[in-house]
């Protein structure tokens, strides 16, 4: 007899943020049902419910050990002693820990609080997709954004042997930035392909696989087809499969195909392509469809360019020719390849190519070695090559190669890069080692070392996966930027002085660089003045000359060249990438800045995402402007998907130093908390790494400061025990110094911070920090005349830390010169319990600009009456 377990469709939960629970069940004396104000398991205090279902409910709770929102999903009492449903409830933990993916709503603990029993979720600020799609069909582009994203929560959860069994609606869920997150893992299992178990069908009817409802074994196929189902409902607002009742859909999901895609804003022959795509999809025999999510995706991302040759515009009937396309069924989907597809997005940096265009770069992979001499690890080894495969696979720029009989079907015996690694024992550590060789001029990769605990070495694969796709980006960023130059001009004295150029500053310019970086560029520009890449790569080294050297003249000829490039390529990415920078830079050294000039440097960030929707640099440049225009909400958001698309972690470190100081200033400490803590792991991650370290190979500067924001914000907790963090935080950060890393503001801001730090402690601070104290602070007074600028950076810096210390600083300069510089004063103000004279501030320079009232606004909203 076949016990059927549906889920209803309006069991939504929504809601679900936090990052590290520590495992412990926590038992409390007999409670009863949650209500708002109950404090469960002497931890976690109940605010409001954010869902309800046939299993149970959803509430916000405040988790009072880590001082931050998470979501407490609660069992029914009377389901309490059913033995299947706590089996449910302890899989969905058991299961859902196992991931760790931004598109895949993180599960962390269970809990008992008398016959209470609750699991606790990361909350997600935002609505199911279910809730979206009640408010209409979805724009093509937003719907196959949210797909991709699914597509790559699906594929870690499969990646982990665990299905999900229950895809639908209510169970993704989209954030306000447009992550989607898929969500709830009460009835995901292993595969049961090797095993016919026909005594439970759970899921819900509408979103079974053939298979589901007729109570066969299942395997990563039948999420396949619910993905498939959910696909077609997104871009259409319809379902696949005709039929009024439940009953008739489920017939016809048994013995009919789905009906055709209709997409009308789409042109035809992409409509027929993800027609036969998604048809394959929902295959009815689970042999005809994809063989994993990766597949799907990838056949996705090909459906761009149109039927490839051999192929006509007909469903296939049957299982797909393997031998089709080949590099692109490899290729997993991603934003950039899947965003060219659409004719406003068509002009990305990478994947916007037609399909004549040369092959993209391709990686060889190839078996680890075990080295150990234990064969107890040749699983390891194995399992660690396909998580290389897998992680490389998510990147639409590379071809990824299984094998010399491969490598020669798919364009030749050599690939661009080709891996070798091993399995290795390293003391007591378990080290897999991989290295990158390159074949014909391209650039070597650096070594990569994971080292484990061989008791436990689960988590192995996925760190090498993530290192080694991170290494590829890079390597293939640079390898394009090479092939880009080459093919922009046929004038051969251009292209061998670019070369130069690339040779002289990899990977970006150094000041000592600058003068014979400018003399190679201008010699490739004087050979094709249409040169877009050199031009692009002036107006970047300019900009660097006229930040370091504060010149306004430099600053104005990056701002000439990089017009001169968009004039000449319109929809360039990279020339309306670094407009986007450079425009924001100019807004941000005008203390006089207005409404225009800050509207023209958002259409352009506007014109970057459109050109490379992917782009984390360009969504980093527009969240500056929305908090510099004190749209903080809007920043934060705008932030948050940037630092979900910045996939090789290039850029994490503005990132999430920009998030700290958005979130202190709305007071948001919760999220300053957790990002801080962020911040200062990947800070001491890339000092480890040193020359190695991601962001530096890509050009970026390091950010400096880590350890100061994090004790700023302990401070702001103002616990004893937080207060002690602090002291220990500034004090890394001047043991930062003493290899070079850091300059006079942070180390003088530092030294503010442990003396404000003593005082709050009821302690005298160490003479020597006041003696260093004493000396940066004379040289601020001798300077504050001659440059006022840097007093007024100073004085920002130890607003962190010690306002009243500010306003010392600010003192020297006199009344404020700007509206920017009265709002700055305002602000720290305030921090420093001084209204009335944040008011006064204030009206020294009356706002007049859009974007001066609403920061007016926004000040005065925080002030007391």
């Amino acid at each position: 007899m076949i016990r059927a377990v549906a889920r209803s469709d309006d069991g939504e939960t929504s809601g679900i943020k936090t990052d590290r629970i520590p495992p412990v069940v926590v038992v409390a004396p007999p409670a009863v049902q949650p209500a708002p104000g109950r404090v469960v398991a002497n931890r976690y205090e109940i605010r409001d419910r954010l869902g309800k279902g046939g299993m149970g409910s959803v509430w916000r709770a405040y988790d009072r050990v880590l001082r931050e929102d998470v979501a407490l999903k609660v069992l029914l009492p009377e389901r309490g002693h059913d033995a299947a449903m706590l089996d449910n409830f302890l899989g969905e933990v058991k299961h859902g820990r196992k991931i760790k993916h931004p598109n895949v709503c993180r599960v962390h603990d269970i809990g008992e609080d008398g016959d209470l029993r609750f699991l606790t979720m990361e909350l997600i600020e935002g609505r199911s997709l279910r809730a979206v799609l009640k408010e209409g069909p979805l724009a093509p582009d937003r719907a196959l954004d949210l797909l991709r994203q699914i597509v790559e929560g699906l594929s870690a959860v499969h990646a982990q042997n665990i299905i999900h069994r229950d895809l639908k609606p209510e169970n993704v869920m989209v954030r306000p930035n447009g992550q989607a997150l898929v969500a709830d893992f009460g009835l995901a299992r292993a595969p049961t392909a090797d095993r016919h178990d026909d005594t439970d069908v759970a899921g819900t009817p509408a979103y079974m696989s053939p298979e589901q409802l007729a109570g066969k074994p299942l395997g990563v196929r039948s999420d396949i087809f619910s993905l498939g189902l959910l696909a077609f409902e997104m871009l259409t607002g319809r379902v696949p499969f005709e039929g009024g009742s439940s009953v008739t859909k489920n017939r016809a999901v048994l013995q009919a195909p789905p009906r055709a895609l209709e997409v009308p804003a789409l042109p035809d022959g992409f409509v027929r392509a993800l027609d036969r795509v998604l048809a394959r999809a929902m295959a009815q025999d689970p042999d005809d469809r994809f063989a994993s999510v990766d597949e799907f995706g990838a056949a996705l991302a090909a459906a761009r360019r149109g039927p490839a040759p051999g192929e006509g515009d007909e469903r296939p009937a049957g299982p797909a020719p393997q031998a089709a396309a080949p590099a692109r069924r490899r290729r997993r989907w991603a934003a950039v390849a899947l965003s060219a597809a659409l004719p406003a997005l068509a002009a990305t940096a990478v994947a916007a190519r037609s399909s004549s265009g040369p092959a993209p770069p391709a990686v060889l992979v190839t078996p680890l070695e075990n080295l150990t001499g234990d064969p107890t690890w040749n699983g390891l080894a194995q399992g660690s090559v396909e998580a290389i495969r897998a992680g490389l696979r998510s990147l639409p720029q590379v071809r990824v190669l299984d094998g010399p009989a491969q490598a020669w079907a798919l364009g030749g015996p050599e690939a661009t890069w080709v891996t070798a690694g091993s399995v290795q024992r390293v003391g007591s550590s378990l080290r897999l080692a991989v290295h990158l060789r390159a074949a014909g001029g391209a650039a070597v990769g650096e070594p990569i070392e994971i080292d484990g605990d061989p008791a436990d070495p689960s988590a192995l694969p996925e760190a090498l996966r993530r290192r080694a796709r991170d290494e590829v980006r890079l390597l293939v960023n640079d390898h394009e930027r090479r092939r880009r130059a080459d093919v922009a001009t046929k004038n051969k004295t251009a292209k061998a002085r670019l070369r130069e150029y690339y040779d002289l500053i990899s990977p970006a310019p150094r000041p000592e660089d600058f003068a014979a970086g400018e003399r190679l560029l201008d010699e490739a520009l004087a050979a094709d003045p249409r040169y877009v890449p050199a031009l692009v790569e002036r107006a970047t080294l300019r900009m660097r000359i006229g930040l370091s050297q504060a010149s306004p003249k430099a600053r104005k000829d990056a701002l000439d060249d990089v017009g001169r490039a968009i004039a000449i390529a319109p929809r360039d990415p990279s020339a309306l990438a670094f407009r986007c920078r450079a425009l924001q830079l100019k807004q941000a050294f005008d203390d006089q800045s207005t409404d225009a000039a800050l509207a023209e440097a958002v259409a352009a960030c506007d014109d970057a995402l459109r050109a490379d929707p992917g782009s984390a640099a360009a969504r980093l440049t527009l969240g500056r402007l929305h908090e510099s225009a004190c749209e903080t909400e809007i920043a934060m958001t705008t932030l948050q998907r940037a630092l979900d698309l910045d996939l090789d972690r290039s850029l994490s470190g503005w990132l999430l130093e920009q998030l700290v100081h958005v979130a202190l200033k709305e007071g948001k400490t919760a999220v300053a908390d957790r990002v801080s803590q962020q911040l200062v792991d990947f800070s001491e991650e890339e000092r480890r790494l040193g020359g190695r370290a991601y962001s530096r190979r890509a050009g970026v500067p390091p950010t400096h400061g880590a350890h100061v924001l994090r004790a700023a914000v302990l401070m702001r907790l103002g616990q004893p025990e937080s207060l002690a963090q602090a002291e220990a935080e500034l004090l890394r950060e001047l043991d930062t110094m003493a290899g070079g890393i850091g300059d006079r503001w942070n180390e003088a801001t530092a030294l503010r911070g442990l003396v404000r730090v003593a005082t709050l402690r009821g302690r005298p601070a160490p003479s020597a920090w006041r003696e260093r104290l004493d000396a940066l602070e004379r040289d601020y007074r001798a300077t504050a005349q001659e440059k006022p600028n840097a007093i007024r950076g100073a004085a920002l810096s130890y607003w962190w830390v010690d306002p009243d210390a500010a306003l010392e600083l600010l003192a020297l300069l006199g009344p404020p010169a700007s509206f920017q510089d009265a709002f700055d004063r305002a602000r720290i103000y305030h921090a420093a319990g001084k209204d009335a004279d944040a008011r006064r501030a204030l009206d020294l320079h009356p706002a007049t600009e859009r974007w001066q009232k609403r920061c007016q606004a926004w000040i005065h909203a925080r002030l007391a009456p």
